[in-house]
């Protein structure tokens, strides 16, 4: 939740668009203002203000900032309107009011290809798309040049992630947040946590029995997330807390090769896998 304590961006991500600041608390990223304690939304131009004509257009002033009332949106033209996106259109001009919105086949208002929905009311360019000046590009890192959304000069990006990473290299936990489970390191790298482990380049995921918030932010391929934390799934057993193995000792066999490791377990009489003659067992998957 916004205002709360951590330690690194990773400790924010339940709320998008936030990151931890300097002073170690859950914050809205540059160009994005909170609403509530979990929300963060795009801030209109002229976002403080002391009252409704401190802003332009249709917007209002609202706990000191230049916003929409609830349920409408801000459009290219700074008024505020009732939210046009999923609403019916016959054509794409029924939808012009909304920046990079389109007329879907099922007569809804949506967003165009390369351009997600944020907030449920603004539709904001990814990279490679088209873009106005000045206007705000979805991922981080990057600005709308040459009408078109591109990582900043100096950054690079990172298709499999959809991020603007600067080589990878920084000054603090901040210029790391855009990767999950990492840090700064003293030589200005960023770097996997100690709970986690490195897939790829750009990519670090959970260790056993570390935090996680969906099965996908865990390592092991057969481990899954349970009350946030890495585990094991079922029929599988963690190895010193570094890998999921399959539990086979107890389980069903025809013959030896059923057995997980045909040079320690052998198919017993009763048709089960069990240790070789001089192995004993260390646990349910290793003899």
């Amino acid at each position: 939740m916004l205002g709360e304590t951590c330690v690194s961006p990773f400790d924010c991500h339940k709320v998008n668009f936030a990151t931890c600041s300097e002073n170690k608390k859950c914050e809205c990223i540059e160009n994005f203002v909170a609403d509530g304690n979990s929300k963060c939304l795009l801030s209109p131009v002229n976002d403080d203000c002391m009252n409704d004509d401190d802003c332009l257009g249709d917007l209002s002033c609202i706990n000191s900032q230049c916003k929409c009332q609830v349920n409408f949106q801000l459009t290219v033209d700074n008024q505020c309107i009732q939210n046009l996106l999923k609403h019916f259109c016959q054509s794409d001009r029924d939808c012009d009011k909304v920046r990079h919105a389109k007329c879907s086949n099922t007569n809804k208002c949506v967003c165009r290809l390369k351009n997600i929905l944020v907030n449920s009311t603004i539709c904001m360019p990814m990279i490679g798309a088209f873009c106005w000046k000045d206007e705000p590009c979805a991922i981080e890192n990057s600005a709308c040049i040459n009408s078109t959304c591109q990582c900043k000069p100096g950054f690079k990006y990172f298709s499999e992630n959809d991020v603007c990473l600067n080589g990878m290299s920084c000054k603090d936990h901040q210029d790391c947040r855009s990767l999950h489970y990492t840090e700064c390191s003293s030589f200005h790298k960023c770097v996997c946590l100690l709970t986690a482990k490195k897939v790829n380049v750009t990519t670090c995921l959970s260790r056993l029995n570390n935090y996680c918030a969906h099965d996908k932010d865990c390592a092991d391929p057969h481990s899954v997330c349970i009350a946030n934390k890495c585990e094991c799934r079922l029929n599988y057993i963690s190895i010193d807390d570094n890998k999921c193995e399959l539990i086979t000792l107890g389980k069903n066999c025809k013959g030896d090769s059923d057995c997980q490791n045909s040079f320690s377990e052998r198919c017993s009489a009763d048709e089960i896998c069990v240790c070789k003659p001089h192995h004993v067992a260390v646990n349910e998957s290793v003899c």
